[in-house]
């Protein structure tokens, strides 16, 4: 969603099949409204409301909402978001969506989440949208399941998560979001984030295109063309192409074409070169280019944040009659004036103001980010006992920003803040004891810090408190106690929690057996980005463990947790290119595969690339490079590497022929079980006997 708030057509969907009252309601009929029941009170307001008498709508909702009537609570947040019958108030409507929200009324819900994803009214924290978000989200709220797969599509505050950016997009387009449409379309197009499937990118872009999405009409054309052989151009390399300076679009003097450009380069997270063509479409005087350009210096998540360069692109674009714009210069002005009463305060000495003056600019949220001013403001806040800040310095320490890294200093400052009773130091402090940082290490310590920031429910501490019962640290070993804490963990949506009950139903840890479970556990860490979880669900799944046999999904997952760098989901790719699971078989793609994870570390990687070279099938026989894998493996301890690496020695192939060493890895291989190197140690003791 834009900055702007659609608010109006929520509000008004609300009350479907509310009969408008006439016109002539006298003030008598008011007084009346006073001692009705909190819904006949809402009603009214609705009544008064839809005939643009906010100012008697107010007194109606505000009665009923101080009744507790969840619906009338989020009108009248509404009405302060809008400024309808009062001064709008952005801090007033938090206060009232979160009254409907805490009620689990979903629109309150999704509201409060801009809220704090824009920063209207409270100070912008993308956690906190987030967590808002998913609740209204999880009710079926078709605009914050697209909000939510924006955040973890364009990593907004989150670190990049394409399997949820996916969940939620599907779920919204699934509800009729067009946006989404479009964006499921694109995915199944291009095929980087699913795999690759024009049918589904067709139906998607159609739902869409019927909806009116100007993009999608435009992508479901080509990709008609596509199919039926008119277009010779892959979409794909054409965006590129274009991205890279290559096409003659380059130099267009044509606006929207520019601000086309611009988007695809967006979505591609080519945002370098988006910059350039939503600049080039602005120069031009388009002023939807104008409003995104100021967006991206207002939030400086592409460019370097500069609320000056923003002002003047917002103010373009609201000279032309942008509402966006206009609506974003005057959040940006409340911005600057909120920041000048902050700082105010904090100059006066104001311990709460002075940590919150840190947070913008550690952030650099409304200011040019500086470190170094965030630890003089922190510093500040804390020297007055502020348990936030004191937290906020420990941290500054604890990570090196705008202070040297001093683990000592770090623990000072979690000291004094977890005595404070701030959670997130205690478990800072308990981490700090555990490893050993910046104070001698004490298991002991650490879980007593853990328990205590445990208690009030904290996610980190209960896993951290589950991992020293699995491990028996500062506490005796118990997998059954380890379950439980885990499990309260992932009943607050901790990934790592939840991969590890995974791992304990695949193995029996502590419960009994139970594959159905174990899948249950990782696709929810899955989804949350674990890319152990992503695995582990793809190995299930490869091997119909739990669930049923798919390699197209184990696949899927295989490939994400590849993207997050974990070794075994390269190396198991490279089994599926290998073997033609999921996948037409493609022998370069298996070795690319091998290769990444085997420059990983990964000894059952190192092994197979050896012995793909010493084969010669998959790729040309290459007995050098065959043992420099091998002996990385062999290195290892890898039985089965220190067998093929004791032959090579043996016969001298891509090594210097030498017995003593081929005797040594055979041994080592032998020690470990391998019968093939029993034998050929059997047989080497007899050959020297003769």
């Amino acid at each position: 969603m834009k900055k702007g708030f659609c608010i109006f057509s929520i509000f008004v969907l609300c009350f479907a099949g509310t009969a408008i009252a006439q016109k002539a309601v006298t003030q008598q009929q008011t007084a009346k409204a006073e001692q009705e029941d909190a819904s006949a009170l809402n009603r009214r307001g609705v009544q008064y409301y839809l005939e643009k008498d906010y100012v008697q709508a107010i007194k109606c909702f505000r009665a009923a909402a101080e009744q507790g009537h969840a619906v009338a609570q989020y009108n009248l947040g509404t009405c302060y978001q809008e400024g309808k019958g009062v001064t709008q108030n952005y801090a007033e409507a938090v206060k009232w969506y979160r009254k409907a929200a805490n009620q689990g009324h979903s629109n309150a819900q999704y509201q409060l989440g801009d809220c704090y994803y824009y920063g209207y009214g409270v100070s912008k924290d993308i956690a906190e949208a987030i967590k808002w978000y998913k609740k209204s989200a999880e009710q079926g709220h078709m605009s914050a399941q697209k909000a939510l797969g924006d955040i973890y599509y364009y990593a907004k505050g989150v670190p990049q998560n394409d399997a949820e950016a996916v969940k939620w997009y599907r779920m919204a387009a699934e509800r009729g979001d067009a946006n989404a449409q479009n964006r499921l379309g694109d995915f199944y197009y291009f095929g980087d984030v699913v795999a690759q499937d024009y049918a589904e990118a067709e139906k998607w872009y159609r739902y869409s295109a019927e909806q009116g999405n100007e993009d999608a009409k435009k992508s479901l054309k080509f990709l008609q063309d596509l199919v039926k052989g008119k277009s010779t151009t892959n979409k794909k390399k054409e965006g590129g192409d274009k991205a890279n300076g290559l096409s003659k679009s380059d130099k267009s003097e044509d606006p929207q074409e520019l601000r086309e450009l611009g988007w695809r380069c967006y979505w591609e997270r080519d945002y370098e070169q988006a910059v350039k063509y939503f600049r080039a479409a602005a120069e031009r005087g388009d002023a939807e280019a104008q409003d995104k350009l100021g967006d991206f210096y207002y939030f400086g998540d592409v460019v370097a944040l500069d609320l000056t360069e923003a002002e003047k692109w917002y103010r373009k674009a609201a000279e032309q009659g942008n509402e966006d714009a206009s609506r974003s210069l005057d959040h940006l002005n409340e911005l600057r004036e909120e920041i000048a009463s902050l700082r105010k305060s904090a100059e006066k000495g104001k311990a709460d103001a002075q940590n919150r003056l840190a947070m913008r600019y550690f952030n650099g949220y409304g200011v040019t980010q500086s470190y170094e001013e965030a630890v003089k403001w922190y510093r500040k806040a804390a020297e007055q006992g502020n348990k936030h800040a004191l937290y906020n310095l420990g941290n500054c320490y604890y990570y090196g920003k705008g202070v040297s890294k001093d683990y000592a200093e770090a623990v000072k400052w979690y000291q004094k803040a977890a005595n404070k009773g701030h959670t997130d130091a205690q478990t800072s402090l308990g981490l700090c004891y555990y490893n050993g940082e910046g104070v001698p290490q004490s298991y002991v310590e650490a879980v007593k810090w853990y328990r205590k920031a445990a208690k009030k429910n904290d996610a980190d501490a209960l896993f951290l408190m589950g991992n020293c019962y699995y491990k028996g640290k500062g506490v005796i070993s118990g997998c059954a106690e380890a379950v439980k804490w885990y499990r309260k963990a992932a009943d607050l949506g901790k990934a790592a929690a939840q991969y590890m009950l995974g791992e304990f139903y695949e193995y029996g840890k502590g419960v009994n057996k139970n594959y159905e479970e174990a899948v249950k556990w990782y696709r929810m860490a899955a989804v949350q980005g674990d890319d152990d979880a992503q695995f582990c669900l793809g190995s299930c799944l490869s091997e119909g463990r739990g669930v049923s046999k798919d390699y197209e999904e184990a696949r899927y997952w295989f490939l994400i947790a590849a993207e997050h760098g974990n070794q075994y989901a390269k190396f198991a790719l490279g089994c599926f290119y290998l073997e033609g699971k999921g996948v037409a078989k493609d022998n370069s793609e298996a070795v690319k595969y091998f290769k990444e994870a085997a420059e990983q570390g990964l000894d059952m990687a190192q092994c197979t690339l050896g012995c793909c070279y010493l084969g010669g099938e998959v790729v040309p026989q290459d007995y050098v490079e065959a043992a420099k894998w091998l002996k990385k493996a062999a290195g290892q301890r890898n039985a089965e590497a220190q067998y093929l690496l004791g032959c090579l020695y043996y016969s001298g192939q891509g090594v210097a022929q030498d017995y003593n060493e081929a005797v040594k890895w055979l041994k080592l291989a032998a020690e470990k079980g391998n019968k093939e190197a029993i034998e050929a140690l059997k047989t080497i003791e007899e050959n020297n006997k003769k």
